[in-house]
């Protein structure tokens, strides 16, 4: 944080997250010109930040009602930069926010149950880092938290749309591009919306260049490849943990040191979802998407 604004932010974020594999770069750009048509700037009914608020609440306490020690707290803020953000027990949402409706749901399924449910089934553990985080546990928690949304029926085109360009984003910000140039990239030559194009690219650039973003993709890519290879998707609820882990904290299950997740997503409980996860086993991210 000392090193905001400096050269030396971007290499720390570079040094933290990783630049995108070829491989990612080039599902990203097949992503954006397959789906050329897909942003999702139209002017349908959006939720402010109380009603997305009242949302979070909702269904806050309905996994509060499993696991009474479910303690999460809804924030207002007008410091974050993006619109939603969870840190340990609390889910902070920018007083500016205007979401699409459609959105509100799907959101609701990355960021509580998710982000905050692997959170407190962490903290349901003896080991502490299951709830502090395994060494680069974030990919496999936005992986999660976007196939959530598919699993819900809320992944769109535009929204897939939004996490490709991220990663065509971070990869123009490794090869030197301006905060302009890497704008109209994605505006001109990928064909996002003037404002899609700018978010995206101020989201990457700030504070001198914040590598983050490019994990949504490649956490979904890589859990679609663990989901095709035949492996189950509970484990990944234990905590917040990386792919590299499940292996480790399955000894530790069968050793009685780690106990299986005491909260399941809401969705689990939706006829729609086993079909839906059947799908993601037979399917690359593109076919799926396409499906």
């Amino acid at each position: 944080l000392k090193r905001i604004g400096t050269p030396g932010f971007f290499y720390d974020s570079l040094h933290l997250h990783g630049k995108p594999d070829d491989e990612l770069v080039q599902l990203a750009d097949d992503i954006l010109v397959r789906s050329v048509d897909g942003d999702d700037e139209s002017d349908d009914a959006h939720a402010s930040c109380q009603q997305v608020a009242a949302a979070a609440r909702e269904h806050i306490d309905h996994y509060h009602q499993q696991l009474p020690d479910f303690h999460a707290t809804v924030q207002l803020t007008s410091t974050i930069a993006s619109a939603l953000m969870v840190a340990h027990d609390q889910l902070f949402i920018s007083e500016t926010a205007s979401i699409r409706q459609q959105r509100v749901e799907p959101l609701m399924h990355h960021e509580v149950g998710t982000h905050l449910l692997t959170y407190f089934n962490g903290r349901q553990q003896p080991l502490r880092q299951l709830y502090a985080g395994f060494p680069r546990y974030e990919a496999l928690q936005e992986g999660l938290a976007v196939l959530a949304e598919y699993l819900v029926g809320g992944l769109t085109i535009g929204r897939t749309r939004i996490l490709a360009a991220r990663v065509v984003a971070v990869q123009s910000l490794i090869d030197g591009a301006s905060f302009v140039d890497t704008f109209d990239m994605l505006h001109r030559q990928r064909g996002l919306g003037a404002r899609a194009a700018f978010m995206t690219t101020l989201r990457v650039h700030r504070g001198g260049g914040l590598l983050k973003d490019a994990l949504y993709l490649r956490g979904l890519r890589d859990l679609l490849g663990y989901l095709r290879r035949g492996h189950d998707l509970e484990p990944l609820y234990v905590g917040k943990i990386s792919l590299e882990h499940v292996s480790l904290v399955q000894e530790l299950r069968r050793r009685g040191l780690v106990q299986a997740p005491a909260l399941l997503p809401r969705f689990w409980e939706d006829p729609a979802f086993a079909p839906r996860l059947e799908k993601c086993r037979h399917l690359s991210l593109l076919d799926l998407l396409e499906s």
